[in-house]
């Protein structure tokens, strides 16, 4: 008997053998998938299945933004609506896809909906249509009439964000409403504590491998991540000096101190000194060509052979700077500007795409390079090769987010996953947009995690960006930033694992 899985669609053939005689055939697998946890009725169901109904104008989707691209291996979206001028109180969630049918049925209330696949449908849709569009239909009950349907388009990525996601916390319940560095293993719809007592203003290391942060009140330094437990190893106990360190890809075998120009001092660094090459037990390397340098939000690129950071030049300039490395000889040279900030501005907090052709960063306000005190900011990109600026309107937002001007250049500290997949690079990001329905408050409430994708081949000087999507499994009520993807460290031979 031939059992399908509920989990893929598609051709399959099936054999059956009797004694020495053997028949062949072939099955089409199509996925119908059905949620009805809110007691629809099967009366409310024909309804909802039936002719479209009237528009309201007034009901409009919050989240996910359209053309939203999602890759797989993710918890499934929450979608948001406004209530609109005719409350539903039954919703009907249709998704049609080669091979796949979802329909949800949902009986919650009309003011803060939030409705959400079960995450075994999600699977099952990602799996079918993986490198598709699909369009989201969401219809709804009022006074026992449909109205609508409401539309939206998704693409689905051809693969996987594997890895744990870490990210900076100063206010988390789970940390005792203390700094903290958090993280997020694959598709957990909660966090942990990685580094609690404010160990904070932290890097991660593209392998997973090596953490630094500083922490004025108790260890800080470098931490060896590969066991994966949290609590990990102080590997150099320094309480500031390992603040934003640029870690090399590789083990963490070096790291890049953040200068301290004494004139916008980022966070959790004081005094004055100049960068530094240091081992990952904290020894000086000495004559490695970046001493001479103040630099800030050092990064290196994914296979350690460039280094991006902010030149501090003065307290009124600075520049976006690259340097080429060389990891044998520990080496820094040929240095480059990728660009020059308008006045008033500062370009911080860079990182590369995986192919090594681009360097996202912060362009935006206050000589600290903060996301608070004011500060505004908008995420871009240069080409290293042309050094041609591009604006990544799509991951910024501007013109489409529900709120408006509220949700405008406020985002911040861009990290880039370390491998591509599914086709895309993805790029994670600080922001403080509102989520929906679900965080509309202040800005000092609504500090989070998302993610775009960004096409690996645009054309030259075109936007590579998408709309960006929440990362579940923040918590709801501590502000979160400089969130990294890191993959997780490699396994024993004979333990499984994946890549993108």
């Amino acid at each position: 008997v031939f059992t399908p899985s509920g989990k893929n669609a598609g051709s399959v053939d099936v054999s059956c053998k009797v004694g020495d005689s053997v028949a062949t055939t072939k099955l089409n697998v199509l996925i119908h998938a059905l949620d009805n946890g809110g007691s629809v009725t099967p009366q409310q169901q024909a309804v909802l299945q039936g002719a479209p109904g009237p528009g309201d104008a007034q009901w409009q989707f919050l989240y996910p933004y359209d053309q939203t691209v999602f890759p797989k291996g993710i918890l499934a979206p929450e979608i948001h609506l406004t209530a609109g001028s005719s409350p539903g109180s039954v919703f009907y969630v249709h998704i049609v896809a080669p091979l796949y049918e979802y329909e949800g049925y949902f009986n919650v209330a009309a003011n803060g909906t939030q409705l959400q696949m079960s995450q075994s449908a999600w699977d099952a849709l990602t799996n079918v249509a993986a490198n598709q569009s699909v369009q989201v239909q969401v219809s709804k009950l009022f006074n026992g009439q449909k109205v609508g349907p409401i539309f939206r388009t998704w693409k689905i990525a051809a693969g996987k964000l594997h890895g744990t996601i870490y990210y900076n916390t100063y206010n988390s319940p789970l940390a005792q409403q203390n700094g903290a560095m958090m993280r997020i293993k694959g598709t957990s719809a909660v966090p942990e504590v990685l580094l609690g007592n404010c160990t904070v203003c932290h890097s991660i290391g593209s392998d997973g491998s090596t953490a630094a942060a500083a922490n004025h009140n108790g260890p800080g330094g470098t931490f060896d991540l590969t066991s994966g437990n949290v609590n990990p190893p102080n590997v150099w106990v320094d309480p500031e000096m390992a603040a934003f360190a640029g870690l090399y890809p590789k083990n963490g075998e070096v790291l890049v101190i953040s200068g301290a120009p004494g004139w916008g001092n980022t966070p959790g660094t004081g005094g004055m000194y100049y960068s530094s090459l240091r081992s990952k037990n904290g020894q000086v390397i000495p004559n490695s060509g970046i001493e001479s340098y103040y630099a800030q939000s050092p990064a290196f690129s994914h296979d350690g052979t460039m280094l991006a950071f902010t030149d501090r030049i003065s307290g009124q300039s600075s520049v976006l700077a690259l340097m080429a490395y060389d990891s044998i000889n520990k080496k820094f040279s040929n240095y480059q500007v990728l660009s020059s900030p308008q006045a008033g501005r500062h370009l911080s907090w860079p990182a590369f795409t995986p192919d090594n052709k681009f360097v996202v960063y912060q362009n935006g306000t206050g000589d600290d390079l903060v996301t608070w005190n004011g500060n505004t900011s908008k995420i871009f990109a240069t080409d290293i090769a042309t050094k041609q600026q591009i604006f990544l309107a799509n991951l910024n937002g501007d013109g489409y987010m529900p709120q408006g001007a509220r949700d405008e250049n406020k985002n911040y500290e861009p990290t880039m996953a370390p491998i591509a997949s599914g086709g895309y690079f993805w790029l994670m990001f600080t922001s403080r947009r509102t989520y929906g329905n679900k965080l509309t408050g202040s800005e000092s409430e609504t500090k989070r995690l998302w993610v775009s994708a960004i096409d690996i081949n645009s054309p030259a000087g075109m936007d590579p960006s998408h709309p960006a999507f929440y990362i579940a499994g923040q918590e709801l009520t501590s502000g979160n930033s400089r969130g990294f993807w890191a993959l997780d460290p490699c396994k024993q031979d004979g333990n499984g694992c994946e890549s993108g």
